[in-house]
C-alpha cells in the first residue's frame, strides 16, 4: 500500500472531538462529505435529542427507533410522552430523561409516563421532572437501581404533610447523590394538611447526597421541612438556597441555626449559593468560622456590605487563598474601594461578579489586581465627582484598561462600560483605549461589545479576539457592514470604493480556520508536529504555539535536545507544565528567570557520571520555589527534600498535589506535625520512604499511641505510599490515620516476600476506627496477605469502584470472598487487575467477565480453553474499554477442529465488546509457549465491530501477514500509522527474500 499524506480531519479522534463544537445543522451538513465524516459524527447528533413541543426539529419515531442506541439525553414533552404508541421503542443507552410540560399546572401522573419509566430503569442515572409527580411515577423512580440524580418541580407532595410526604420514598431518595427540590406555587390551597410531625421517626440521614438545591415559592409553609432536609445531609459539597420570594428569615440565618444545632454539619461544604435575603454580620462571621472548605460563595441580592468584606478578610485569611467564585451582584452595600480589594487580594478568584468598582479605589489604590487566572468577570466601572476633571477620569480609565488587560485567561466578560455620576455610558476609542485589551485572546462572550458604534472598533474586535462566540460575531459583522454601507454612501461621491470591506467578503471556511477547532486538535500532536504547524501561517502560529510551550523539560546534561535558555526565557508566560533536572534550578536562580504560570512542576537527579546530588537541600532551590509558590499546584521530588523545602512548600497557597520520592527521615515521624500548613491543604499526596534509609538510633519508631495526630482536619482525598522496608508501615498507618475522607489509597512494598504486615496494618485501621474508608473508592495494593484480612476489608468497603491487586496472593478463595461476603461490589467495581497472581486460576478469571457486568478495565493473566468448552455463558461486561488478557492453549485442544473452535469462541466474546478501546496481549499460546496465528476468515472477521480500538499491542507479535496487516488498516484506520509501517517492513522484508531468490537462481 502506497504511504500517502493523511489529512488532520480523516483521522477519527480528532473528527470526533471536532463534533462537540458544531451545531446540529452543521453536523447534518457534515454527514454529506464522506462515509468516515457520518460514521464518526453520527453518534453526536442523536446523543442529545428533543422530542416534544419546544423542539425546532422533531424527529419521526421509525428514526429513533433507528438511532436508539445513540440516545443518552432525552428532552421530551409530556404530551409527547402521551402520544407514543405502547410498541414505542426502548432507548438501551438512556441515562438522562428531562420532562417538561406545556400546559402549567397539569400534573404527572400518567400511566403511558409510569410505563415509560420502567422499561428504562436499567440504564436511567438522572432525571428531571419540571411539573408535580404523583406517587405512581415516583413509584417507578425507586425501581430505578443507577438513579443517582433527580429534580422535581413545583413539587405539591399530594396533599400530605411534606415529611410524610418525603419518608413515604425514603427508598428513592436514600441513594442519590444529587437532589434539587421545588415547592409548589399554588401551595397555599393545602394550608390544612401541612402539619409538623410531633413524633421523631426513625429515618436514615441521607449521608449519599452531594449536591442540594432548594426553590422556595412559600417560605412560611414549607420552611421548617428543608431545614429538616438539609439536616439529613451531613457530607454535603454543594448546597443551593434561595427564596423566591422574600421573607423574614433568609437562608443565612437558618443555616446559621443548623450549624450552631450541630458543630460537625458542613465539614465539607465546598460550594454555598445563598441569594436572595436580608442576614446579619453576625450571622455571616460565625458562618465564614464553620466553614473550613469553602471554594466557591455566591450571595447575590443580599445585604453584603464593606463590613461583610472586612469580616471575610479576618475571620478566616484563609479564604481569600482558596474561594476560587464570588459571586456578589446586586449587592447595592457594597462599596467600589472594598470590590477593588477584593481583586487585589484574593489570587485563585476564576468567577468573580459585583456591581461595580469605582475610580476613587483606581486612583488611591495603585495595587495590580492578583487575580491572573480569572475566566469570568461580571464588574463596570462606575466615574463619580471624584473625577470631574477630564485629566483626572481620562487617567482613572486607563488605569482601570490595564488592570483588565493582565487577565489574559478572561473568556466571560460582562457589564464593562465606564459610566459617569448620572449613569451614561462613555465609549472607549481604539487608541488608548481597546489597545490595552489586545492581549486578552481568550474572550469568547462580551456582551458590551454590541454598544459600540464606530467602524474601528467593531473592526478592532473582529481582528482581534478571534475566539469570540458565532451568535456575537454575526451580530457585530451585520453591524460593521451596516456602518460601512452607511460610510460608502456618504463618500460615494469621494471614491467609496476605497471603503475596506475586506473583512465582510463572504467565503468558504475551512473548518482548521477557526480557532477554536484549531486549539482543540493541537493537544492531539506531538511536538516535532506542532513545530512544523508553526510555518503555515500566524494564525496557527498564534494558536499552537501554547501548545508547544505549555509542557518542558529542561537538563542540563542533554542541552542538545532541550530549549535554549533565551527561548525559555522568551515564551516562560506560556509554561505550565515543566521538568527540570537539579542542576538546571540552581543556574536558573542565578540568572533571576521565572515562569509567571507554572503550575506543575517536577525536579529530578541531574544524569552526570561525574556529580552526584545525593539529596536536594541547596539554598538556590528553596529561592525557586519562593518564587513560584503563588502559582504552584503540584510539585514531584524525584529525591530527598529537607526541612527548608519542605516549609516554603508551606507557604504555597494552591499547592494540593505533592509527590516525595526517597524521601529520609530528617526528623522523628512523629514530630512532622510541624507542618500542618502544608499537610492540611494537600488532596494528593505521593511517598516513598527511600532505598537507602534507616533509622538512627536516636530516633527509632516509637510506639503509635504516642504520636499526636495533625491538628486541623486534613484534605487529602488521593494517598499512595511505597515502603522498601515493611517495618516502616507504623508510620505509613500513622498517616493513613490521619485521612478519614480517602477517596483512592496506594499502599505497596518492594519486599515482596511472605510478608502480611502491611495488609495487616491496614485492616486494623478499619476495626479501630469504624467509620474509616467510607468514601474508599480505589485500593491499590502489592504484596502478600491473608485472606482473613482480605475478608475484613471487603466488609469495610461500601462505594468500591477500583481494586488494584496486580501481582498479590490473589486466589480463588479471595475471589470466593468477593463473590459471596459483597455480591454488590460485583455490580459496581468498574476497575479491577490482578495481572501477575499466580494463584488466580483460568476459572475465576472467566466467571469474573461473567458475573460483573460493570467492569470497564480489567487485566488478569489468562484464560485457559477448558472454560471456553465448558462454560458457555456469555461475557456480561459489555462496557469494557480496556482488556488486558490472553489464551492459553493445553493439551484438551490438541485436535485442530476443536482448537479452531476454542479460538472462534474466545474471538466471538472478545467481538461483543463493542466499547473496547485497548486489547492487549490478545493472542493465544499453545502448550509450549508459542503464539498461534489468527486468519482473517473464521478469525479476525469476529473482531470487526471494534471500531472505538485504539491500542492493541498484540498486532507486533509474529507471525502476520500482508493479508492480516491489510484486514486491520480497513477495519480500524485509527491505527493507521503504525499498521502502514508494518506493512512496509513487511513489504521490504519480501522484497529482499525474492531478490535473494534469484540471486541465488542465477
Amino acid at each position: 500500500m502506497e504511504c500517502k499524506k493523511i489529512h488532520a480531519l480523516d483521522i477519527p479522534e480528532i473528527l470526533s472531538s471536532l463534533g462537540q463544537f458544531l451545531s446540529r445543522g452543521s453536523l447534518v451538513n457534515s454527514f454529506r462529505v464522506s462515509k468516515l465524516w457520518h460514521h464518526v459524527l453520527l453518534p453526536w447528533l442523536w446523543e442529545v435529542t428533543e422530542f416534544g413541543h419546544y423542539s425546532a426539529i422533531v424527529p419521526s419515531l421509525d428514526l429513533i427507533q433507528r438511532y436508539e442506541s445513540f440516545i443518552r439525553r432525552l428532552t421530551i414533552g409530556y404530551e409527547a410522552v402521551l402520544k407514543l404508541p405502547s410498541i414505542a421503542p426502548t432507548l438501551p443507552n438512556l441515562a438522562s430523561l428531562i420532562l417538561y410540560q406545556t400546559v402549567f399546572g397539569n400534573p404527572f401522573d400518567d400511566p403511558k409516563l409510569v410505563l415509560f419509566i420502567k422499561k428504562h430503569r436499567e440504564t436511567l442515572k438522572s432525571v428531571i421532572l419540571a411539573q408535580h409527580a404523583t406517587d405512581a411515577v415516583l413509584e417507578a423512580l425507586e425501581e430505578c437501581p443507577r438513579l443517582n440524580s433527580l429534580t422535581l418541580g413545583c413539587q405539591g407532595y399530594n396533599g400530605l404533610c411534606p415529611i410524610r410526604w418525603f419518608l413515604q420514598f425514603e427508598k428513592l431518595f436514600s441513594h442519590l447523590d444529587t437532589l434539587s427540590l421545588e415547592d409548589s406555587d399554588i401551595i397555599h390551597s393545602l394550608d390544612a394538611a401541612i402539619t409538623t410531625i410531633e413524633d421523631t421517626q426513625q429515618f436514615n440521614r441521607l449521608e449519599q447526597i452531594r449536591d442540594l438545591s432548594l426553590y422556595l415559592h412559600r417560605p412560611g409553609k414549607t420552611i421548617g421541612f428543608f431545614i429538616w432536609i438539609v439536616r439529613q445531609c451531613p457530607d454535603l459539597i454543594r448546597l443551593y438556597w434561595v427564596h423566591l420570594r422574600v421573607s423574614a428569615e433568609s437562608p443565612m440565618e437558618l443555616l446559621a441555626d443548623i450549624f450552631r444545632g450541630d458543630p460537625t454539619f458542613g465539614r465539607k461544604l465546598e460550594d454555598i449559593t445563598l441569594n436572595e435575603g436580608k442576614f446579619r454580620n453576625t450571622t455571616f462571621e460565625f458562618l465564614m468560622a464553620s466553614l473550613v472548605k469553602l471554594r466557591r460563595l455566591s450571595l447575590s441580592c443580599t445585604d453584603f456590605d464593606t463590613e461583610s468584606w472586612t469580616i471575610l478578610r479576618m475571620t478566616n485569611s484563609v479564604h481569600l487563598k482558596t474561594l476560587t467564585d464570588l459571586n456578589l451582584l446586586a449587592c447595592q452595600n457594597l462599596s467600589g474601594e472594598a470590590i477593588h480589594q477584593m481583586l487585589c487580594e484574593m489570587p485563585s478568584l476564576k468567577v468573580f461578579g459585583s456591581t461595580a468598582v469605582g475610580d476613587k479605589g483606581m486612583m488611591e489604590d495603585p495595587r495590580p489586581w492578583i487575580c491572573l487566572d480569572l475566566e469570568e468577570l461580571s464588574l463596570r466601572f462606575l466615574l463619580t465627582e471624584y473625577s470631574e476633571d477630564p485629566s483626572v477620569r481620562n487617567l482613572a480609565v486607563k488605569r482601570y484598561l490595564a488592570q483588565v488587560g493582565r487577565l489574559k485567561r478572561l473568556q466571560v466578560f460582562r457589564g464593562f462600560f465606564p459610566r459617569n455620576e448620572k449613569g451614561l455610558i462613555i465609549l472607549i476609542e481604539v487608541e488608548d483605549g481597546l489597545d490595552m485589551l489586545k492581549d486578552l485572546r481568550q474572550i469568547r462572550h462580551a456582551n458590551w461589545t454590541q454598544r459600540f458604534t464606530g467602524v474601528n472598533e467593531l473592526r478592532w474586535i473582529l481582528e482581534n479576539w478571534l475566539r469570540l462566540d458565532d451568535h456575537l460575531r454575526s451580530r457585530l459583522q451585520v453591524a460593521l457592514e451596516r456602518l460601512e454601507r452607511a460610510v460608502c454612501s456618504r463618500n460615494e461621491s469621494n471614491k467609496a470604493s476605497d471603503c475596506r470591506t475586506d473583512i465582510m467578503e463572504c467565503r468558504k471556511i475551512h473548518p482548521l480556520e477557526i480557532p477554536e477547532i484549531l486549539s482543540s486538535v493541537g493537544q492531539f500532536l506531538s511536538g516535532d508536529t506542532l513545530t512544523k504547524c508553526l510555518r503555515v501561517s500566524k494564525l496557527w502560529h498564534s494558536m499552537l504555539l501554547p501548545w508547544v510551550w505549555k509542557s518542558i523539560k529542561i537538563s542540563a546534561a542533554f542541552r542538545r535536545h532541550h530549549p535554549r535558555l533565551s527561548l525559555v526565557q522568551k515564551y516562560r508566560s506560556l509554561i505550565q507544565i515543566l521538568t527540570i533536572d537539579y542542576r538546571s534550578v540552581l543556574a536558573l536562580s542565578k540568572s533571576t528567570v521565572t515562569f509567571p504560570v507554572v503550575s506543575n512542576l517536577r525536579i529530578y537527579e541531574t544524569e552526570d557520571e561525574e556529580e552526584e546530588f545525593e539529596d536536594f537541600d541547596d539554598p538556590a532551590l528553596v529561592q525557586f520555589i519562593q518564587q513560584h509558590r503563588q502559582t504552584l499546584r503540584s510539585v514531584t521530588f524525584d529525591r530527598r527534600a529537607h526541612d527548608a523545602v519542605l516549609e516554603v512548600f508551606g507557604d504555597c497557597p494552591l499547592l494540593d498535589t505533592l509527590w516525595l520520592w526517597d524521601q529520609g527521615y530528617t526528623l522523628h515521624p512523629a514530630q512532622w506535625g510541624r507542618y500542618l500548613g502544608l499537610w492540611t491543604r494537600l488532596r494528593k499526596l505521593y511517598w516513598n520512604d527511600g532505598e537507602e534509609f534507616e533509622f538512627m538510633e536516636s530516633r527509632r519508631l516509637t510506639a503509635m499511641s504516642e504520636w499526636q495526630p495533625f491538628e486541623g482536619p486534613s484534605q487529602i482525598q488521593d494517598l499512595s505510599l511505597h515502603l522498601h522496608d515493611p517495618s516502616h508501615s507504623v508510620f505509613c498507618a500513622w498517616i493513613v490515620r490521619q485521612c478519614p475522607d480517602l477517596v483512592r489509597l496506594g499502599w505497596s512494598h518492594a519486599d515482596r516476600g511472605r510478608n502480611y504486615e502491611v495488609m495487616d496494618q491496614l485492616v486494623d485501621i478499619f476495626q479501630s476506627d469504624p467509620t474509616f474508608g467510607k468514601k474508599l473508592e480505589e485500593i491499590t495494593y502489592r504484596g502478600e496477605f491473608k485472606n482473613e484480612s482480605f475478608r475484613c476489608l471487603m466488609r469495610s468497603l461500601v462505594r468500591l469502584r477500583c481494586l488494584d491487586f496486580t501481582s498479590t496472593s490473589f486466589d480463588r478463595e479471595s475471589w470466593m470472598i468477593l463473590r459471596t461476603m459483597k455480591p454488590a461490589h460485583l455490580k459496581t467495581l468498574t476497575v479491577l487487575r490482578i495481572e501477575g497472581c499466580k494463584n488466580a486460576s483460568s476459572e475465576v478469571v472467566h466467571q469474573m467477565l461473567c458475573e460483573m457486568p460493570s467492569l470497564k478495565v480489567f487485566s488478569a493473566g489468562e484464560v485457559m480453553d477448558k472454560e471456553m468448552v465448558e462454560d458457555l455463558r456469555p461475557w456480561a461486561c459489555v462496557d469494557l474499554e480496556e482488556l488486558d488478557l490472553r489464551l492459553q492453549l493445553t493439551g484438551l485442544s490438541a485436535d485442530p477442529p476443536v482448537r479452531a473452535l476454542v479460538i472462534q469462541r474466545y474471538l466471538a466474546r472478545v467481538g461483543q465488546l463493542k466499547r473496547l478501546v485497548a486489547l492487549r496481549v490478545f493472542v493465544p499460546r499453545d502448550e509450549k509457549g508459542c503464539i498461534v496465528a489468527i486468519p482473517v476468515e473464521g478469525g479476525l472477521d469476529a473482531l470487526k465491530d471494534l471500531r472505538r480500538l485504539r491500542s492493541a499491542n498484540w498486532i507486533v507479535y509474529p507471525p502476520k501477514s500482508e493479508e492480516e496487516l491489510r484486514w486491520c488498516l480497513e477495519t480500524w484506520p485509527q491505527l493507521g500509522s503504525f499498521l502502514t509501517k508494518e506493512l512496509n517492513l513487511l513489504k521490504k522484508q519480501s522484497c529482499k527474500l525474492e531478490e535473494d531468490k534469484e540471486i541465488r537462481l542465477k
